[in-house]
């Protein structure tokens, strides 16, 4: 027998239900996404279905819908851990107070902004310091009413498709959802901005009579600059301060082109960057690299989203821009110069090439010098020196160097796990960045102890704690 719970009947008080507990509604990046509930094993909507309209497809992320409603995580608490292997699964017996720990601390915290596994991990490793992965968790294992169903409308309300799996729909629809977003938006602001900053951004904006939130940012267009939308916060971060970004630097260019002749050009500079990008002749990329870098190091840390915040940025910059120039010209020349010895002082056939190879590729690289997050460029010149200090005691003694390998591997290779090949640039979460970069200061700890500086609490343990899933 079919159960269908509609908003009616939810919020009806003579059927015994919390409406709290099985509401008729989420929000979730500032929009209100309604729920429908249909309790039959035998049906494809087993569960909970949220409808998302196709426009906003791309804005949401599995964790969004990882907690289901206030009635239901308790149970799919209790799945994921029942779908453990069964040398973990005894170490949590009897259940039903581990599951009790976990919801009384998702009540207190509510960082629903992480996978729920990750939140189970962090309060399971607080009661029994027992360190468990997310790959552990057997999410096959779990009944499908445990996955949020998810179903994409269009504009007039009609049901596309449906999943459970969010990452497959917003692959099969990701450019139609893109090009519904760009036809609801696209004719919201028209004005062409040349010369005054606009006088306010908001971080959101609601289309399609307030269906639809979209995430407004600064764009440089070719006749000036406007205001456009996008579908997902991170998307406008990222396009906000690169239109940001040129807006300054047109409202600084006569500082601008001091600092690029008499600071920035500078032969060492030029000549330890050849070392890194192997080309010849002038490279105008370092000095415009080294611009951006100075603007958003030393003066974008907030973006402005007024006319006000922008115009305190220019009077700032004007003061002490010369200043900034020339401290990062330092530091990048540090950097460069701890680079360039790393690479002589380094042989194929030591052990440690593999290893150094792939975190100097991760630290320093053609862009990183604008693309490193924001406050790590003097953290990065301490982690090369810190390879040069390696390489030198390496030689010395190999077989120490591999004793102490081993002991950094694991963390190396969960850091793998999670991003390849990539860059430590400003792409990547804060999750993996802050693990990235206390991993480069344990690796100081124990290749470079007392030659180079470590800074902050420094540790296995700390390490251990950090879960990068």
């Amino acid at each position: 027998m079919t159960t269908a719970w509609t908003a009616a009947i939810i919020l009806d008080d003579d059927h015994g239900v919390d409406s709290s507990d099985y509401p008729n509604f989420i929000r979730c990046h500032d929009q209100r996404l309604t729920l429908t509930y249909e309790f039959d094993p035998s049906s494809k909507r087993d569960g909970i279905t949220v409808t998302i309209p196709l426009a906003s497809l791309n804005t949401f992320s599995e964790t969004d819908f990882d907690y289901l409603v206030p009635a239901m995580l308790g149970d799919k608490v209790t799945a994921l851990m029942k779908s453990l292997p069964k040398r973990y699964r005894r170490q949590f017996v009897p259940v039903a107070p581990y599951v009790e720990a976990i919801l009384k601390y998702l009540r207190t915290n509510k960082e629903k902004q992480l996978p729920l596994i990750e939140q189970i991990i962090k309060v399971l490793e607080q009661k029994t310091s027992i360190k468990l992965t997310p790959d552990l968790f057997d999410i096959s294992k779990l009944d499908r009413h445990f996955l949020m169903n998810i179903a994409v409308t269009d504009k007039h309300g009609k049901v596309v498709d449906e999943n459970r799996d969010l990452k497959a729909l917003q692959a099969q629809y990701h450019d139609a959802a893109s090009d519904d977003f760009n036809r609801t938006t696209q004719h919201v602001f028209a004005e062409v901005f040349k010369d005054a900053f606009p006088k306010h951004i908001a971080e959101t904006y609601k289309v399609q009579g307030k269906k639809i939130t979209a995430y407004p940012a600064l764009a440089q267009v070719d006749n000036g600059f406007k205001i456009e939308l996008l579908d997902s916060a991170e998307k406008a971060c990222q396009a906000h301060e690169q239109g940001v970004l040129a807006f300054i630097k047109k409202g600084l260019n006569k500082e601008i082109t001091y600092i690029k002749k008499q600071v920035l050009n500078n032969p060492k500079l030029t000549l330890a960057y050849r070392a890194l990008v192997a080309n010849s002749g002038k490279d105008n990329t370092l000095i415009d690299d080294m611009v951006d870098a100075v603007l958003l190091q030393s003066y974008l840390q907030d973006l402005p989203r007024d006319e006000k915040a922008y115009q305190a940025i220019i009077a700032q910059a004007k003061k002490t821009l010369v200043a900034e120039a020339q401290s990062l010209s330092k530091t990048i020349l540090a950097i460069l110069t701890h680079y360039r010895q790393a690479r002589e002082l380094m042989k194929p056939n030591w052990g440690c090439y593999a290893d150094i190879d792939a975190q100097l590729n991760r630290l320093v690289y053609a862009g990183f010098i604008s693309r490193t997050p924001i406050g790590k460029l003097p953290d990065i010149a301490r982690y090369v020196e810190g390879v040069v200090v390696r390489l030198n005691k390496a030689h010395l003694d190999p077989q120490k160097d591999a004793k102490w390998q081993a002991q950094i591997q694991p963390f190396i290779t969960q850091l793998v796990d999670r991003i390849g090949n990539k860059k430590l640039d400003k792409t990547l979460s804060d999750e993996v960045l802050d693990f990235a970069f206390l991993l480069e200061e344990y690796r100081l700890q124990v290749f470079a102890q007392g030659q180079v500086k470590v800074v902050g609490k420094v540790s296995e343990k700390r390490l251990l704690s950090m879960t990068v899933s």
